[in-house]
């Protein structure tokens, strides 16, 4: 059974609502948000010692790498086929992959990608707030009702974090360990790879686009702590993704170094091949919508969680606020503190990071 520990933190119930609240600025399109408020925790968590806090620093979204992005255009081509057109794609992280830490100690998280149609809910005329509406406590409106499920996009750069993400679980939430910073650690490090993985569709669909407009979804599949988020619905990307675009002059135009920055609007009436065999091997070449340099995607990003620390520099800007249709500045930070007692710390970090959540 499991119970209770933390060094951070009171009681089970202000876990649960730290929980809640992070969840919900990644349903509103925050997702820069949560991991800052997350930075706040493993910050405290360096400040016990804990070894997680240094991973969680070391994960950040341009040591990731995403792999499979442009085998979803195919993809999408196929689950079509079956007679439902294809209007969202789900990339959960679940708990039924090979948990099991390589020879190098590392354990990249599982990831699931789902492919659904309007038979499971309309998410081709859903806006963020319709689609969050389909969300219950553990569940959603569409659970299990996709046209088809595989492993298409792969995630790397997680896997020292995951691993030990894994085994804080295994050894907390069944009470074998009672360790109040390890439980802490538990839960900042599970939250920061679902954010993290939230962070890295949302720069691919911004970067590299979608096979067709459409929504896409970052959730869980019984994998802790069972984030449930859009990461973009189909109006917000015809909206920022397809309306905003400015077509760059033809001779501005080198295809071989930008041919994975392809205009997104040049897919979004794709068609399956006439031949296309259910058991090929490859992707047909009509239906790769982002032709790459490189068969791995790195996570484009404008910035990292950290300036460059010089005086005249400038804070960056969100490129997640590209999703948002009413652009929210973000609160300023709070004044320095004093650094506090660990009861002190104990009692004061729950109300910060609502305060700042709020």
């Amino acid at each position: 059974m499991a119970v209770f520990a933390s060094a951070l933190f009171e009681s089970e119930q202000q876990v649960h609502e730290i929980r809640n609240a992070l969840q919900t600025l990644l349903r509103e399109g925050d997702a820069d948000v949560a991991a800052e408020r997350l930075f706040m925790a493993i910050e405290a968590l360096a400040e016990l010692g804990h070894p997680v806090a240094d991973l969680c620093r070391e994960a950040t979204l341009d040591s990731m790498i995403v792999h499979g992005w442009d085998e979803l255009a195919y993809e999408v081509a196929r689950a079509d086929s079956h007679g439902r057109t294809i209007t969202a794609i789900g990339v959960d992280l679940s708990s039924a992959g090979d948990d099991t830490p390589g020879e190098d100690g590392t354990c990249e998280p599982c990831l699931e990608t789902s492919f659904y149609s309007d038979h499971a809910f309309a998410f081709s005329t859903a806006t963020r707030g319709e689609i969050v509406a389909g969300y219950s406590a553990s569940s959603s409106e569409w659970a299990g009702a996709f046209e088809t499920i595989d492993g298409t996009i792969r995630i790397e750069g997680l896997g020292e974090l995951h691993a030990a993400a894994l085994r804080l679980q295994a050894e907390c939430r069944m009470g074998d360990n009672l360790d109040g910073a390890d439980h802490d650690a538990m839960l900042v490090a599970a939250a920061l790879i679902a954010v993290r993985v939230h962070q890295a569709m949302r720069e691919m669909v911004l970067a590299y686009g979608l096979p067709r407009p459409m929504a896409m979804l970052v959730g869980s599949n019984e994998s802790y702590p069972f984030f449930d988020a859009p990461v973009v619905a189909t109006p917000e990307y015809v909206e920022h993704c397809l309306g905003d675009w400015d077509e760059p002059a033809e001779a501005d135009v080198d295809e071989a170094a930008y041919g994975s920055l392809t205009d997104p609007r040049a897919h979004a009436h794709l068609e399956l091949p006439e031949a296309l065999e259910d058991d090929a091997n490859e992707p047909a070449a009509e239906v790769v919508a982002f032709p790459a340099t490189s068969p791995d995607y790195p996570v484009a990003t404008e910035h990292d969680d950290e300036t460059d620390g010089s005086d005249n520099s400038e804070a960056p800007v969100s490129t997640g606020a590209l999703l948002r249709r009413n652009l929210r500045e973000m609160a300023a930070e709070a004044p320095a503190e004093a650094p506090a007692e660990p009861e002190a710390k104990r009692s004061g970090m729950f109300s910060r990071f609502m305060r700042r959540a709020g």
